[in-house]
């Protein structure tokens, strides 16, 4: 993120940013975390889009959708462009 002329904040938060979807992922796949919230950064930064997070949001929604169900998504402060949401709304159908 750095290269793309974000500032060292940016970069650090999109790191936990990753962090929390990996783990979540690792979470959904064990057969736990029915609520996810990897995506809900309400109060603490906003997530701008970016490509590199695409195979990420992919490992996500085939989590889910291979998951014995999720309660809840909960999803703020991210930009969610086209490319994003073509990969994650066919898991929360």
């Amino acid at each position: 993120w750095i290269e793309q002329g974000r500032d060292g904040e940016y970069a650090h938060n999109m790191e936990e940013c990753l962090g929390r979807i990996k783990q979540d992922v690792e979470d959904i796949r064990k057969g736990g975390n029915i609520d996810c919230t990897c995506l809900d950064f309400y109060g603490q930064m906003e997530v701008l889009h970016d490509d590199a997070l695409l195979p990420h949001f992919k490992e996500l929604a085939d989590a889910i959708q291979l998951s014995n169900g999720i309660q809840r998504i909960n999803i703020d402060d991210i930009e969610l462009r086209p490319s994003a949401l073509r990969i994650l709304f066919p898991a929360m159908e």
